[in-house]
């Protein structure tokens, strides 16, 4: 009898039912997503004829070698294998895998890496209680999915679809591919209308030998802008970060430069990770190597760490940034608006996906939400198909009032620091009161003259890159709670230089009895010849202030401490 399948159709002559177990593994690798066709069904029984059934790996790699044809596809097989050959605890797996995921606890580091897909394909059909109920023949649709299934679709969590669910939401997927239309780059190309190309045109007459030829034309070059997505995977946004980052890994298989990045406590860079062709597999890779996933959250520190590192690697004035998180912060607000404040100015449009949208009598009454509003452009719910789809419309059409917002920075600066001071809480307080001190210590102060209770008019020099000029302005101290802190308003003008103005808050924390810190963050505008110099020159100005500000102040204090020591 010839190697391979019998004339009957059964399999050939294998020892015991090994042959028909070759055959039920075959269609579950199918189920799954592998193309194992017969013919590669008949090659692994002659090649399983000639050897490789001494040894298990022996047998896995020899059904390998016949059944693959990519190395993406290997991790499917492992696992499939791993559960269909001699798994005593395959029930057990099952059940775990078919169960949706709440706060369970991270299985063990040496267990193997599971796909889901397996869940659907291994679940045995209920048989048909009569004759009556026998399915109908399958019949090739062009559309499958009814309108009641595809409703259903678009509200179904991610991580409860099966494996037909998933790969109906993935094909869904797949349209959002161009919710960031191309942009006009400085650069051009050859177009059959746009603008004149008297170049090419002069060009062309000459390759002509000076005979009259029509004219050429060009046009801009466009590109998908860059993309960047802020995923917060702390325990309150546990349950959405996985729908999360299956949606990050369809935009890095389609045509958009992407940057994911993942945040709980520490902000983790996961493009390399998202890259893997399988989601399940990317997914997985996602939580090995986060190693906060589910804990807390620092969202202020999170959002200054990428603004600190990141920002000038992967944002543009053509970036759109995605921040997925609830918002619930606790700590400093103040340095959490001026983060997102910071990170809006930086982007061409800066998008809030915040799964608490989905209640219809949602209200921002959490601090730290209140801190964030003013800084976004869009404010719109994450935790669905049917949400993605509705953000997808919303980043293809242009804002209410018209168009996007400016792609030009706004002529803004912002800083946000903190400094040690040797004394204690009052006496800081009293440092930051006196008059005569501060002018000592404001670099280029020629007067500080008090005009009222918490009112001064100041004259000082400054310069902001090439433009050198004298200011003469106000400050008022308002919010004033001794001694903790105070609101410090400030405006000036510069003549031809230009003007500015803005407010900034200092608070004072006391860290022992002869030790203080003091935060502040200050924000403000400028114009005139100052804003046309950029917005780099401008921080470098103000921090550079800043610092010759308090290394005097910082002295000041010291020489006063001495004496009484």
């Amino acid at each position: 009898m010839p190697v391979g399948l019998d004339p009957s159709g059964g399999p050939g002559e294998l020892p015991g039912q090994l042959g028909h177990n070759v055959l039920q593994f075959a269609r579950l690798l199918r189920k799954s997503g592998l193309a194992v066709g017969p013919d590669r069904v008949l090659l692994s029984l002659q090649a399983l004829q000639q050897g490789g059934l001494d040894r298990r790996d022996d047998f896995r790699e020899a059904l390998a070698a016949c059944w693959l044809d990519r190395h993406e596809q290997r991790v499917v097989f492992d696992a499939a294998f791993e559960l269909f050959w001699r798994d005593p605890d395959i029930a057990g797996r099952m059940m775990a895998m078919l169960l949706p995921k709440v706060q369970a606890q991270r299985a063990a580091a040496n267990a193997p890496k599971q796909n889901r897909r397996l869940a659907d394909a291994l679940a045995t059909p209920p048989a048909p209680s009569s004759a009556e109920d026998k399915p109908p023949e399958q019949r090739l649709e062009v559309e499958a999915w009814s309108a009641s299934e595809r409703e259903r679709l678009q509200r179904a969590d991610f991580d409860t679809m099966t494996a037909d669910e998933w790969r109906e939401a993935k094909r869904l997927l797949s349209r959002l591919d161009t919710f960031l239309p191309p942009l006009p780059t400085r650069r051009m190309r050859r177009a059959a209308r746009g603008r004149p190309d008297l170049r090419a045109t002069l060009r062309a007459q000459v390759h002509a030998g000076g005979e009259i030829v029509g004219l050429q034309w060009r046009a801009p070059r466009t590109r998908r802008p860059p993309l960047v997505v802020l995923a917060d995977i702390s325990g309150s946004m546990s349950r959405y970060s996985r729908m999360l980052l299956h949606f990050a890994h369809a935009l890095s298989r389609a045509e958009v430069r992407l940057a994911a990045f993942v945040f709980g406590t520490r902000l983790t860079d996961i493009t390399r990770v998202l890259r893997a062709r399988d989601p399940d597999v990317a997914v997985a890779a996602v939580e090995a190597a986060v190693g906060d996933w589910g804990g807390g959250t620092r969202l202020a520190e999170s959002l200054h760490a990428f603004n600190r590192h990141w920002a000038g690697r992967v944002l543009d004035s053509r970036t759109t940034v995605l921040l997925v998180t609830d918002g619930l912060a606790h700590g400093d607000t103040v340095g959490l608006a001026a983060e997102m404040g910071r990170l809006q100015r930086r982007c061409r449009e800066l998008v809030w996906l915040n799964p608490l949208l989905r209640f219809d009598g949602f209200q921002p009454r959490a601090a730290g939400i209140r801190a964030m509003l003013p800084h976004v452009d869009r404010f719109v719910p994450a935790h669905n198909l049917h949400s993605l789809q509705s953000l997808a419309r919303l980043l293809a059409a242009p804002p209410t009032g018209g168009r996007r917002r400016p792609i030009t920075r706004r002529p803004e600066m912002e800083l946000t620091d903190q400094h040690t001071l040797p004394v204690s809480q009052a006496e800081a307080w009293a440092a930051l009161n006196d008059t005569e001190l501060l002018k000592a210590c404001i670099p280029g102060c020629e007067s500080l003259t008090a005009t009222g209770e918490g009112r001064y008019e100041m004259l000082m020099v400054a310069a902001v890159g090439p433009v050198k000029a004298k200011f003469k302005g106000n400050l008022q101290l308002a919010d004033a709670q001794p001694p903790e802190s105070y609101t410090m308003l400030f405006e000036g003008q510069g003549g031809m230089a230009g003007h500015g103005k803005g407010q900034a808050q200092v608070r004072l924390e006391p860290t022992g009895p002869t030790e203080t810190v003091l935060h502040y963050v200050a924000k403000a505008t400028v114009g005139g010849k100052i804003a046309q110099i950029g917005s780099r020159l401008v921080d470098m100005a103000a921090k550079k202030i800043a610092g010759e500000f308090f290394d005097r102040f910082k002295k000041a204090l010291e020489a006063r401490s001495q004496p009484a020591a």
